[in-house]
C-alpha cells in the first residue's frame, strides 16, 4: 500500500495560513532588529549634539510665584526652551530660551494696549521699555534686565530715530551683554507683536 506523505494530508488552506504567520513573524523580527539600532543611534547623536554646546540645557526663567499662569516646554533636542505667560490684562508673552555659543533670550509680547505705525520706532522702543519693566520682576535669568532697561532708555534719549535690530551693549568686555528691539508686527486689527531679545556671549 502506498501512503501519501504527511504534508499532502494537511489541508492547503492551513498550509497557506501557516506560511503567512511565519512570514509575518519574520518581518516583525527584521523590523525589530533594525529599529532598535536606529533609535539608539538617534539618541546617541542627539546627546552628542547637546553636549557640544557651551551653554547648558535651557531651564524655565519665569518665576511661578510672580506669574503663575505660565508654561515651559523643552524641544526634543534639548537646545530650545519655550515659555509662555498669560497676563491678567490680556497680554501674552512668549520667551524663547536658546543658543549654543551665546545665551539667547527672546521675548515676544502680544498686546492690544498700544497702537502706532511701525515706522514710529521711538514710540515702540518706549513701549518695549515699559513691557520689560513690567516683566522684569518675574524673570530669573543672567541677562541683568535692569541694566538693559537703563541702556535702552539712554539709547532712546540720545537717538532721534531708533532702529529695529540694533544691538545695544550694556555690560561685559570679553563677553558681551546686549539687548535689541528686533521688530514690531501688527498681528490683528487691534493687536501687535513686539519682539525684544537679550544675549550674552560668546561663552
Amino acid at each position: 500500500m502506498i501512503q501519501k506523505p504527511l504534508s499532502s494530508c494537511l489541508p492547503r488552506r492551513n498550509s497557506t495560513k501557516n506560511r503567512f504567520i511565519l512570514s509575518g513573524y519574520a518581518l516583525f523580527l527584521i523590523t525589530f532588529f533594525f529599529l532598535i539600532p536606529a533609535e539608539n543611534n538617534y539618541a546617541q547623536t542627539s546627546k552628542q549634539q547637546t553636549s557640544d554646546c557651551t551653554r547648558s540645557t535651557p531651564v524655565p526663567v519665569v518665576k511661578k510665584s510672580v506669574f503663575p499662569n505660565s508654561a515651559f516646554k523643552l524641544s526634543r533636542d534639548k537646545r530650545t526652551g519655550t515659555e509662555t505667560v498669560k497676563f491678567a490684562n490680556g497680554d501674552k508673552l512668549t520667551i524663547t530660551n536658546t543658543g549654543c555659543e551665546y545665551y539667547y533670550l527672546g521675548f515676544r509680547f502680544e498686546t492690544s494696549r498700544f497702537s502706532a505705525p511701525s515706522s514710529d520706532t521711538k514710540y515702540w522702543f518706549e513701549q518695549a521699555v515699559k513691557l520689560i519693566k513690567q516683566t522684569e520682576k518675574g524673570i530669573d535669568a543672567p541677562v541683568q534686565m535692569a541694566d538693559a532697561i537703563q541702556a535702552l532708555t539712554k539709547y532712546i534719549e540720545n537717538t532721534k530715530k531708533p532702529e529695529f535690530g540694533n544691538e545695544i551693549d550694556y555690560g561685559g568686555t570679553d563677553i558681551r551683554t546686549f539687548v535689541s528691539v528686533k521688530k514690531i508686527k501688527k498681528i490683528s486689527t487691534q493687536k501687535f507683536a513686539l519682539e525684544v531679545y537679550f544675549a550674552v556671549g560668546p561663552l
